[in-house]
């Protein structure tokens, strides 16, 4: 069973180590993308207040994606605009690709996106 929420406690490590969740690169060491997912989670918390929002989908309570929320005034990236927000990062594990969670992640932005 599919279910979407905003990041929990437990999600952190999963959301902060992005698209390494389950490699470790020949270029990057398991201690520089730990040290990089905390790095990740901090800027996005003290963002909260700012509507930086990220939503995790589960499958039967484990985390197989995310989606980050931000808002193009703040977005560090480069886009220019007004009033808009921006989806900089876009996960599902390869293992739970196919069956449209990406989609749903997008509709849960979409019907409730600073919840």
């Amino acid at each position: 069973m599919l279910t979407i929420s905003d990041m929990k406690d437990g999600d952190k490590y999963f959301v902060g180590t992005c698209t390494h969740v389950n490699d470790t690169p020949e270029c990057l060491s398991r201690c520089e993308i730990n040290y990089s997912a905390k790095r990740r989670i901090a800027w996005l918390q003290s963002l909260y207040h700012k509507r930086v929002r990220t939503k995790v989908a589960r499958i039967n309570h484990n985390p197989v994606g995310f989606i980050h929320l931000i808002p193009i005034e703040i977005c560090p990236w480069g886009p220019i605009g007004e009033n808009l927000l921006v989806i900089p990062c876009l996960v599902v594990l390869s293992k739970a690709r196919k069956k449209g969670i990406g989609r749903e992640l997008i509709v849960s932005l979409e019907n409730n996106p600073a919840s």
